[in-house]
């Protein structure tokens, strides 16, 4: 077998070994506040009728336009209550039948429970968080008249930061239906407006991967996964819709001074892949015409080339910013398979994550 399908032998070998079924994620919800947005990861084995609940008032809109109308400082805060109206008044969400209470979990800091009245099994649409550890104060019994408040999931990451901001905000008195609630940039006696109050948007959390696409980021040295000797070094030029890019082995012996790009030898340098100006206008992928450079010096850029044959096509196609896929189909060699790709260096997953995400935003 020739180098080239031993080589691909190897990746398709390590890939299967590599796949594995997943274990299911658990279910998050994002809270987009006017301070920010934070991720709140759900119980779902641990607090399956909460979960349901508290899904089901998600995903009938029933959070839209709703408000963090309860602030106790240092405690917790509390929404999922009322909505706000443009004539500054305060609709309570209509509400489905009460839950059974799902108690155990501690309410440290951090963790999303259910409000509710002294009866265990009466909560609803309404939530909080808790703002410190207040596992002595809510916890209680698993069951019972004393159960406590049932924790369904809690903030993840920095999340806590957006909570904690929330939890600062001065309490105003009104002669409404609260008789205090949190108001940003209010001083009493002026009138409010939709600036004034915390808005809580809920919506389930999916953490799809961004669409991939071609950005400077990618540029840089990449290699075959495993144990393969198969290196590329990438440059993507997105204001030309182009790309070059090396295709280098590592030798296994020295070459002579006037050895050839003879691809599978051991002393074989590199191939050349050009995708022209015009090539690409977005996607994952590029398509690189590939040729055979021979002769040239390293000192002097162009210098000494005898020939530069087209041998054949590649296509390399990136599902992050750190690993890809390079098809290729060499005819003048007879040879064709795909590559699993992975960075040699991290340096440039930065700088292509945030242009990933600028093109993401730009739709």
């Amino acid at each position: 077998m020739n180098s080239f399908a031993l080589r691909a032998a190897r990746v398709l070998t390590f890939t299967l070994a590599a796949l594995a079924v997943s274990p299911a994620m658990a279910t998050q919800v994002q809270f987009e506040t006017r301070f920010g947005k934070f991720i709140v990861e759900l119980y779902d084995e641990e607090a399956p009728i909460t979960v349901a609940n508290f899904l089901e008032y998600i995903e009938s809109g029933a959070y839209e336009n709703s408000i963090i109308h309860r602030k106790v400082d240092g405690f917790v805060i509390q929404g999922g209550g009322h909505t706000w109206t443009v004539e500054d008044t305060f609709e309570r969400i209509e509400t489905r039948d009460p839950i059974a209470n799902e108690s155990g979990i501690s309410n440290t800091r951090g963790t999303i429970s259910m409000a509710r009245s002294s009866d265990p099994d009466s909560a609803t649409s309404q939530w909080f968080i808790n703002l410190r550890d207040n596992s002595e104060a809510l916890d209680g019994e698993r069951t019972g008249d004393d159960a406590g408040y049932a924790v369904f999931g809690e903030v993840i990451g920095n999340g806590m930061d957006v909570v904690d901001t929330l939890g600062s905000i001065q309490d105003f008195y009104l002669s409404t239906v609260f008789t205090e609630i949190p108001l940003f940039n209010y001083a009493t006696g002026e009138d409010r407006s939709a600036e004034n109050y915390l808005f809580t948007e809920v919506t389930v959390f999916t953490n799809e991967p961004l669409p991939m696409v071609l950005n400077s980021g990618l540029n840089g040295a990449w290699r075959e996964r495993g144990d393969g000797g198969e290196g590329f070094y990438l440059e993507v030029l997105p204001q030309r819709g182009g790309a070059t890019l090396g295709w280098y082995t590592w030798d296994t012996e020295l070459p002579g001074m006037d050895a050839e790009a003879v691809i599978g030898d051991p002393g074989h340098r590199w191939l050349t892949g050009l995708a022209p100006a015009g090539s690409f206008t977005g996607g994952d992928s590029v398509t690189l015409d590939v040729y055979n450079a021979r002769g040239g010096r390293f000192v002097d850029y162009g210098a000494g080339i005898d020939s530069n044959e087209k041998v054949g096509t590649m296509t390399m196609t990136f599902d992050s910013c750190e690993s890809g896929t390079v098809d290729f189909d060499l005819d003048a060699f007879g040879e064709s398979g795909s590559i699993s790709i992975s960075r040699t260096a991290n340096d440039n997953v930065a700088l292509c994550e945030a242009l990933v995400e600028a093109a993401a935003d730009a739709e």
